[in-house]
């Protein structure tokens, strides 16, 4: 929740970060094992056609999942086409969902948002500003993203359980074609103003907030050596720690509760018309929200 700010809004970025949980946990118990996750791919596909149904890009995430999913069994184990055979099906069941959109989008004519701008070299020289910009707003999200996403480079140095080491390659993949996707997206599609400052940046990142936190968790508990008493303790004082935490920084968590959204609260108790007439006194996100009311006030307002 601290590196994810949409938990409680309306985006679908935290839906799309709990499926990835749910995926990584799935991986988890079956040992980072394609010949194990293949036993299971009816369970498996449906995960993954999750992720193309809850977000448009859910694809790119589906695609860096099954190619890590590949790589580490071509990694860690002998090549067996029965299994490769296995996995193209699984491929093709995965991707089923977004192609049918797809078609239906296309036999529709349905406009689907951002157009291809081409190369902005604009948007390409701040590249290093902007990550650098993003890292003051999120540090703890922007840290575990570079570090997770380079972290197969030397987790053999540190760590010599196969299965940790299995988990940083796995997760390592996806993260780096995320974050390559994201560059892609904002140098060549998304709108200049967004792009031009990385607007959405961490927001994009955050997909993977609750997996880079299940980690970090994994790695402590089982390095760690605590007592029974002691984990109990541990665990209590990291409880209470959380929701201090939590409710320090609630107005990070719950957006609509954050100081820029009281205008709402002024126009239940003091009503429109008199908010209407002492527009000069507002911001302009304050006259933007009052004006969405004032044109849609028969049926925001009862």
């Amino acid at each position: 929740m601290v590196m994810n700010v949409y938990s409680f809004s309306s985006y679908e970025d935290f839906h799309v970060a709990y499926i990835l949980l749910v995926i990584f946990y799935f991986n988890y118990q079956n040992g980072f094992d394609l010949k194990k996750l293949l036993t299971n791919k009816k369970i498996y596909f449906f995960l993954l056609s999750l992720l193309s149904v809850s977000k448009a890009p859910g694809f790119v995430h589906s695609g860096s999942i099954l190619l890590s999913n590949l790589l580490v069994y071509l990694f860690f184990n002998n090549f067996d086409y029965k299994i490769l055979k296995k996995y193209i099906i699984l491929c093709v069941l995965s991707f089923s969902q977004f192609f049918l959109w797809q078609y239906h989008i296309l036999i529709n004519d349905i406009f689907i948002g951002n157009n291809f701008k081409g190369f902005r070299f604009d948007v390409f020289e701040n590249i290093l500003v902007n990550y650098y910009n993003q890292f003051l707003v999120k540090k703890l999200l922007l840290f575990s993203n570079f570090f997770f996403m380079f972290s197969s480079l030397f987790i053999c140095w540190i760590f010599k359980d196969k299965k940790i080491i299995k988990m940083f390659v796995f997760v390592s993949i996806p993260v780096f074609i995320w974050n390559l996707f994201l560059l892609i997206f904002f140098i060549f599609i998304q709108g200049d103003g967004l792009a031009k400052e990385f607007h959405n940046f961490f927001r994009f990142l955050s997909h993977f907030s609750l997996i880079f936190t299940s980690m970090y968790l994994i790695v402590f508990f089982k390095y760690i050596k605590f007592t029974h008493i002691k984990i109990i303790k541990f665990k209590t004082l990291l409880l209470l720690i959380l929701y201090i935490a939590i409710i320090m920084n609630l107005k990070y968590f719950r957006r609509d509760l954050s100081d820029e959204y009281k205008i709402l609260y002024s126009i239940k108790k003091e009503g429109l018309q008199k908010i209407m007439k002492n527009k000069e006194g507002y911001n302009n996100l304050e006259n933007i929200i009052i004006n969405f009311y004032k044109n849609n006030q028969n049926i925001l307002i009862k």
